[in-house]
């Protein structure tokens, strides 16, 4: 990333706004444009936020489901469609109208048949909510639901809300739940209530202190909504997760959760993060490499 960034600097690509069509490191193709944030460094590596894809690949199996909330553009949905496999189903959840199309043209691409999109946006009722769309092009991820009384400068939208307590019957069994939403985590967990309590997947969300509080929440109320559901949380680290114990954890970064009773996977996700990092990416050596 840092030769990256000196022979191809962000800036030039955010310039060049090329479209661009490449392998992804797990094997189907992402399509994206230089000018986002996100698919800036997939389209050089062929990956964004591969430590998503570490930990999907160490708790999933071919054949799960995995539930993606805020997909973005696709750039983990195409990793966890090829980690599940076509025996699979990758359910993104998306409110953002551009960001619809680019999963949309993602599943095209690829001709998959078990990538769902569904264009809602996920929290803890059913209803139309004011939705924050991204303030500008390179940033397809910042789109949110308004928060309370929150001073928006961005352009708003309403867009419909659902409580994934509701999708059950839609979206089956989960394995996996991958949730970043800007802040809107707390509500995402307490609109899943049921879902969780019945079937414990494996939660890996955003924990930003900042996003929280714009919507209203806390990292504290994060944690304990965690706690309250039997969960233990992991600050997911460069090479490995490590235990949040109270708030000791209060940077910014992605937790990993799991029920108390599975909480013996910690070790086998973090060594998913170590093998990935250290290991070159080639197919056969690397398990993210296929």
């Amino acid at each position: 990333m840092r030769i990256r960034s000196v022979v191809y600097p962000r800036k030039t690509a955010f310039q060049d706004d090329f479209r661009f069509t490449v392998w992804a490191r797990t094997g189907s193709r992402f399509c994206g444009r230089t000018s986002d944030f996100h698919g800036y460094p997939f389209g050089v590596h062929g990956y964004y936020d591969w430590r998503n894809w570490a930990l999907a690949g160490a708790v999933c199996s071919k054949g799960n489901t995995i539930i993606e909330v805020g997909a973005n553009v696709g750039t983990e949905t195409v990793g966890f469609r090829d980690i599940v496999g076509a025996e699979g189903k990758v359910f993104a959840i998306e409110p953002v109208p551009s960001n619809l199309d680019a999963l949309n043209d993602l599943v095209n691409l690829n001709r998959w048949t078990n990538v769902h999109v569904l264009p809602v946006a996920l929290g803890d009722r059913e209803s139309k909510v004011s939705f924050a769309l991204p303030p500008h092009k390179h940033a397809s991820g910042e789109g949110h639901i308004v928060g309370r009384g929150e001073p928006t400068t961005s352009r708003t939208i309403e867009v419909a809300c659902a409580r994934l307590d509701s999708l059950e019957e839609k979206v089956g069994r989960a394995r996996a739940i991958f949730c970043d939403t800007e802040g809107a985590e707390t509500m995402v967990l307490r609109g899943a209530r049921c879902y969780i309590r019945k079937y414990k997947p494996v939660i890996v969300l955003e924990s930003s202190p900042k996003l929280l509080w714009r919507a209203g929440s806390s990292l504290g109320d994060l944690y304990h909504t965690l706690r309250d559901a039997g969960y233990l949380a992991f600050a997911v680290r460069r090479f490995g997760v490590t235990l949040v114990s109270g708030l000791a954890v209060t940077s910014a970064c992605n937790w990993l959760c799991l029920h108390e009773s599975e909480s013996a996977l910690a070790k086998r996700c973090s060594m998913a993060i170590l093998t990935c990092a250290v290991l070159p990416c080639i197919r056969g050596v690397n398990p993210l490499c296929r």
